[in-house]
């Protein structure tokens, strides 16, 4: 059996939100949650982080109930008690549709390969700050982040202080541009991990993109009126607690 870290606490985001993470991973375009009832989807997204346990062969979307079987399989298999609610989840149920895709997300990027989300976190910021990152450590000036909230929020960071990639190569550089970019995000209730960042460290690096993407994607879910102030603080929280512990 292989090693498979549980969820132990889901947020929840607006329906839209799981329909476009479906989307941005999986390179899919599905335009409402409902359109998952096949669990075809769900199903290759097992195949990739468990390939032993989900086999895909044979998988077909018109096969929507045993697509649905062939998961719950899986899951216990590798040792995870999940009620998947079959019948609810093979009709339009939207409210069980967004708990199985909540949960789902949490599972699935707990147990996906760090180079798979680094991969995809890279192309993530990538697109919204329209720079061509490859690795962490390219992140590690600010540079991109900092173009990113110029992008969405102009005002709330002077991009002039920011050095350019090019002419940053070293720790002292990256240091300024970092705190440029601390001083923005307070507003946001964000800190930087200026020191770690820029001696180039890794978890830090991966860590802080975790959370800086996490962030924006609440922040849309807030500005289209999707979540409550109620529920932003609880969720903030949890996002707060689960980046600390890859800090």
């Amino acid at each position: 059996m292989p090693i498979v870290k549980t969820v132990k606490k889901v947020p929840k985001f607006s329906t839209g939100f799981y329909v476009d993470w479906i989307n941005e991973k999986f390179k899919t375009d599905y335009k409402a949650i409902t359109e998952l009832r096949d669990g075809y989807t769900y199903c290759q997204l097992l195949n990739n982080i468990f390939p032993k346990y989900m086999n895909i062969s044979h998988l077909k979307k018109e096969n929507g109930l045993k697509n649905w079987k062939k998961i719950e399989r899986c899951l216990k298999r590798i040792g995870i008690v999940k009620t998947v609610r079959i019948n609810e989840l093979f009709s339009d149920n939207i409210a069980e549709h967004t708990l199985f895709a909540a949960w789902f997300k949490e599972f699935y990027e707990n147990n996906e390969s760090e180079s798979e989300k680094v991969e995809y976190l890279l192309k993530w910021i990538s697109h919204h700050s329209s720079t061509n990152v490859k690795t962490l450590e390219e992140l590690s000036n600010g540079f991109s982040y900092g173009l990113l909230l110029w992008n969405k929020k102009r005002g709330c960071i002077n991009v002039k202080k920011l050095i350019p990639p090019a002419a940053c190569s070293n720790e002292e550089c990256r240091r300024k541009n970092l705190t440029v970019l601390n001083r923005a995000l307070k507003g946001f209730k964000i800190t930087v991990p200026v020191d770690a960042m820029s001696k180039l460290d890794h978890q830090a690096c991966l860590g802080f993109l975790q959370l800086f993407k996490n962030t924006c994607d609440l922040a849309k879910d807030l500005m289209k009126g999707k979540i409550n102030d109620h529920r932003r603080f609880s969720i903030l929280q949890h996002l707060f607690r689960r980046v600390l512990g890859v800090l």
